[in-house]
């Protein structure tokens, strides 16, 4: 199979075409810096640009493509809504267009969990369950646009389905477990409402390998949306247990109130608006609202649809993660 992908030098999107060119398809790929993309994927076709930027290249763009992952996407905690908005919602619309134009037979996107987000308590999240009335980040809501734009490529005749892992970790996360342990380097990490809060999060070798099911079922996934994560929810507290003691880390835990937590993101947000424009700040209210709350997600559809069986345990990605750190 002929798989165009965009994304592919970050953490998602590296390891789906480091698996795809494994099993044989020919890649294509769209990259921001091709001299950073061509020290990780020699004699691999690659075009330099950034979705939502491409101007009159994406009239062919995917001329002879079989099926297209969606990886690259705006991911911040915080920031401006013309960056969410040129990539997450121009940038998919753009490559929605170009592949009906071109006659693409699979669209694989990646949606969020994010759009699930609502500052409470919240387990067993179905795919049918009703969003929050308005969300809570930028990014939360550029995403529900983009996924709206994917529902209308499907009705114009697309197949395309979408995957919303959850907190994605393991070998090359640049995210979820650095950022933990850049919060205890002083031997203290704060946890809001004592760690307790439950994290539902996903190894990306499982995602790896339930991406590829997607791509290769889509004809019959069309407008699907499909929760995926590791299926064994932890507390933040149990998480960060497991990386400090696969990393030999002595960490205690701090513990944090939400009101206190949020005050502190917003206070940081206001300061970097003004001292340090257009830089994220350490702390968010979003991001501290994702440790806050217990978010777990029903990933009935991925096992019965995809025969999604996790290969990996969460504890077997932590310790991949740590590896990776050498």
């Amino acid at each position: 199979m002929k798989v165009f992908i965009t994304g592919a030098t970050g953490f998602v999107g590296s390891h789906v075409a480091q698996a795809l060119m494994m099993r044989g398809d020919d890649v294509t790929l769209l990259v921001r810096s091709p001299e950073k993309a061509a020290k990780m994927f020699p004699n691999v076709k690659l075009i330099g640009g950034e979705l939502g930027a491409l101007g009159a290249t994406t009239k062919n763009l995917l001329t002879g493509i079989d099926g297209v992952i969606h990886c690259a996407a705006h991911v911040a905690p915080f920031g401006k809504w013309a960056d969410f908005e040129r990539m997450n919602i121009h940038g998919t619309k753009e490559l929605l267009d170009a592949a009906l134009a071109a006659g693409v037979q699979s669209f694989v996107n990646f949606s969020s969990p994010s759009v699930y987000v609502d500052y409470s308590d919240r387990l067993g999240i179905k795919e049918s369950d009703p969003l929050p009335a308005k969300q809570v980040s930028m990014y939360g809501q550029s995403k529900v646009m983009a996924d709206e734009l994917i529902t209308a490529a499907c009705q114009r005749g697309l197949n395309a389905c979408s995957l919303r892992p959850r907190g994605v970790i393991g070998a090359g996360d640049r995210n979820i477990l650095p950022r933990m342990m850049r919060a205890a380097e002083s031997g203290y990490m704060p946890v809001v409402r004592g760690g307790f809060p439950l994290l539902d999060l996903t190894v990306i070798d499982n995602l790896v390998d339930v991406t590829l099911a997607a791509l290769d079922r889509c004809a019959q996934l069309r407008g699907e949306v499909i929760n995926i994560s590791n299926g064994e929810p932890k507390s933040v507290r149990d998480i960060a247990t497991t990386l400090f003691k696969a990393s030999g880390q002595n960490v205690r835990f701090l513990n944090v109130s939400w009101p206190v937590a949020r005050l502190a993101g917003r206070s940081l947000e206001l300061w970097y608006q003004a001292i340090y424009p257009g830089e994220e700040p350490p702390l968010s209210v979003y991001s501290a609202g994702l440790t806050a709350f217990s978010q777990t997600l029903d990933i009935s559809k991925a096992r019965q649809r995809l025969d999604y069986k996790p290969r990996w345990s969460l504890e077997q990605g932590i310790i991949a993660f740590v590896n990776s750190l050498n």
